[in-house]
């Protein structure tokens, strides 16, 4: 069985060197690693393609190669290095590499730029799959889900309503604040070693599997969550379940800056119209679907912000993160669904070009790489 690794990596020399070196363990199960650099920074782009010449079995995808496709012209339906998030967009440019360079037979591995690989890959299933990878190290969190862990921290008798945040709270009790402290801004709370905590059951977005018969069936929205529709349109499109692997990563992230305004509001566009998609893919419906998941977002922040004004002794953390939610709360309050209709539509729109023109896009691409 061989594997087709996609790396999405924006400014992160470094990180992606110590990946790179960690693929080692799994390099006789490696067909390609394909590693799209979307940098802003031109020092960055110089560093990330000297650093994949180092290594071997490397395609590096950037926006040289991709201005070399035959996308509609004046169209920017597929970009590198853009200021604007992009890991959608990078991880579709990643499955089109991946499509072009191996049969349906093939696997293809999706890995952030902060993860390392620590455990071999080992006997895959077989047959169609979209697996999940093994992570240990920081816990894939939405910024308000941290908020949520540090409300509970706080207020043990407080409902978060998040299965995942009750259960992690509940194996690490009063732990969770050193889990906080590891990987957010929200306490400096010493601790030595790191804290174990429960995984999620569900697929995480740094790390996964899927084999490429079902690959071309969907792809990604440029939005926050976007992994989550994915997951979510390829059992729908395969009719599959989620599938086991033994390959292991640790994820090497960096502290969030949880309480950044622009990143709350962000994550709650992101939230609003994956949900919206999900639940209503007829587009008949989709106003009346974005209108409820406003909102149910609105209704949660409004739950969350309440118990943080309840507060006794509030620190200065706590009335920053009061602060931070009223504005998030009144930003979803003066949204209009038009907004999210138009983003949700335009992502409809670059799926049905990517998935009628995939077949034609690898042979360019293989052209490309062979020329």
């Amino acid at each position: 069985m061989r594997l087709n690794i996609i790396i999405p990596t924006r400014n992160g020399a470094p990180k992606l060197a110590a990946l790179l070196k960690s693929l080692k363990k799994i390099e006789q199960d490696i067909n390609v690693i394909i590693v799209v650099d979307d940098s802003t920074k031109k020092m960055q782009n110089r560093a990330i393609k000297k650093l994949c010449r180092k290594f071997g079995k490397i395609v590096l995808v950037d926006n040289e190669k991709l201005n070399l496709l035959n996308f509609p012209k004046k169209s920017s339906i597929l970009r590198l290095g853009t200021n604007k998030w992009n890991l959608g967009n990078a991880r579709n440019i990643g499955i089109l590499y991946s499509l072009a360079f191996s049969d349906t037979n093939a696997y293809t591995v999706f890995l952030d730029d902060d993860m390392v690989v620590l455990k071999g890959a080992g006997k895959h299933i077989k047959d169609r799959i979209l697996g999940r990878i093994n992570i240990i190290g920081a816990p894939d969190l939405s910024k308000l889900e941290w908020l949520q862990l540090y409300l509970k921290y706080k207020e043990p008798q407080w409902k978060s309503y998040n299965d995942y945040i009750e259960a992690v709270y509940n194996k690490l009790k009063h732990k969770s604040i050193a889990l906080i402290s590891e990987y957010t801004n929200l306490s400096s709370y010493q601790t030595k070693k790191s804290i174990k905590f429960p995984q999620r059951s569900e697929l995480s977005g740094g790390a996964f599997i899927c084999s490429n018969n079902i690959l071309p069936l969907a792809f990604f929205p440029n939005w926050f969550d976007e992994d989550w529709l994915w997951f979510y349109s390829i059992r729908e499109s395969a009719g599959i379940k989620i599938k086991g692997t033994s390959l292991v990563v640790l994820h090497n992230s960096s502290k969030k800056e949880i309480l950044d305004l622009n990143s709350l509001i962000f994550e709650e566009d992101g939230k609003i119209m994956t949900n919206s998609l999900k639940k209503s893919p007829d587009i008949n419906k989709l106003k009346d679907k974005v209108i409820k998941e406003i909102y149910h977002r609105k209704a949660l922040v409004s739950n969350i912000l309440s118990a943080f004004n309840s507060l006794e002794d509030k620190n200065r953390i706590d009335m920053l993160i009061v602060k931070r939610l009223a504005l998030l709360h009144n930003y979803l309050i003066n949204i209009t669904p038009s907004r999210y209709i138009k983003e949700i539509l335009k992502f409809i729109k670059l799926q049905k070009y990517l998935k009628e023109n995939q077949s034609n896009l690898s042979r360019d691409i293989r052209g490309i790489e062979n020329g």
